[in-house]
């Protein structure tokens, strides 16, 4: 049985899809949150297995299997965020499920696009988001940049949200 909880803003869509789950041949929905704070208790008290979600930020913290539920989310910022998988909201209820079950990872990312991701961060953030899109470990990327894990959640978070500053852009462009 996967263990699954639901976190998403819409109650239709979170009963809507606490249904789809519910008539899942060896898929369980424990739970569903409306937003971060109520997901947090909800995560320690259920343990689940996967966690579909529609906000990102919320991904950061989640340490199940991320399934991200959301129309209009790239490939990149998903994959910062953490998720496993990425099914827009207008997909077939099959293509959620596949990506439930670990049948529909993420596209690979290339370097093009991490690029493009990467072309208004300063050059910590650039580093953090290289090292979360090979997979690297939040305690080694907190070790290499500098940060203690808890301003790393937040500098991935600022990430997430766009809210980076670019101040110091142009020097970092001629820093090497």
């Amino acid at each position: 049985m996967i263990r699954v909880v639901v976190l998403d803003a819409h109650p239709a869509t979170r009963t809507g899809l606490e249904a789809i789950l519910r008539a899942a041949p060896g898929i369980v929905p424990v739970g569903a949150a409306e937003d971060r704070r109520a997901l947090k208790p909800l995560l320690y008290r259920t343990d689940p297995d996967v966690v579909v979600l529609d906000d990102l930020r919320a991904a950061v913290d989640v340490r199940a299997r991320v399934v991200v539920h959301a129309t209009g989310v790239d490939v990149v910022r998903a994959r910062f965020a953490g998720a496993s998988a990425l099914v827009d909201k207008a997909a077939p209820e099959h293509d959620l499920l596949a990506a439930i079950r670990g049948e529909r990872p993420l596209p690979r990312i290339t370097p093009h696009a991490q690029c493009r991701a990467a072309e208004r961060l300063g050059v910590k953030d650039r580093a953090i988001l290289a090292m979360r899109l090979a997979g690297t470990a939040d305690r080694d990327i907190a070790s290499v940049v500098g940060l203690s894990r808890e301003a790393l959640a937040g500098r991935c978070a600022a990430i997430l949200a766009g809210s980076v500053g670019t101040l110091d852009r142009p020097r970092e462009l001629h820093a090497g």
